[in-house]
């Protein structure tokens, strides 16, 4: 009698998995409804950090962000190696404007995945926005070494050498970021006037 029991677990469980995977496909487009679901799985499986990950993400989206952090914080409390845990918990302090703890997180991510130019980039970003200008060109450039073809990386750059008052070099990778995407929606003009975009 046991076995139907555990085979309608597991069919409850697959659907719920497939309904996330599949959400404007299947009608499941409610973020609630969502959380929902997985509300039900941390609830089955209360060790597995991709749920609270998953969960996480889904808050992000609703600009809930304490629940979104204690959903990050949770995760690396049970999978601590894994590098993409900090890369969000980072991000939800760019959101916050707490610049630092964002750094102390991207950090802790680049030292699990040094390979993972996304880590660089939020990170100059990060003290850019603290006015430390050095260190955001060189998280930038770190970033850019991984990744030479992306544009965004490269504005991050100009931008920090812009704020530094280095504009030769700032108009210099403005033009190696042209060459990229000559369509790029953030030019010089808008730099001058206009914040960086948040990553």
């Amino acid at each position: 009698m046991s076995e139907p029991r555990f085979l309608i677990a597991d069919l409850w469980t697959f659907f719920i998995l497939l309904c996330l995977g599949t959400a404007f496909l299947t009608g499941c487009q409610s973020e609630d409804t969502v959380i929902d679901k997985y509300n039900h799985l941390i609830a089955k499986d209360p060790e597995n950090a991709q749920y609270y990950v998953q969960r996480g993400l889904r808050y992000e989206e609703l600009n809930r962000v304490d629940e979104a952090l204690a959903d990050y914080n949770k995760a690396i409390e049970l999978a601590p190696r894994e590098a993409d845990y900090y890369y969000n918990r980072g991000n939800i302090y760019l959101t916050r404007t707490d610049y630092s703890k964002a750094i102390e997180n991207f950090d802790e991510a680049i030292k699990l995945n040094p390979e993972n130019a996304d880590y660089y980039n939020n990170k100059g970003y990060a003290y850019n926005r603290l006015k430390k200008f050095d260190e955001a060109i060189e998280a930038f450039t770190e970033a850019i070494a991984l990744r030479p073809d992306e544009p965004d990386f490269l504005y991050g750059r100009a931008l920090a050498y812009f704020d530094q008052g280095q504009k030769d070099k700032a108009e210099f990778d403005y033009q190696q970021l042209l060459e990229l995407d000559p369509d790029y929606q953030y030019g010089l003009e808008i730099t001058k006037s206009e914040p960086a975009p948040q990553p």
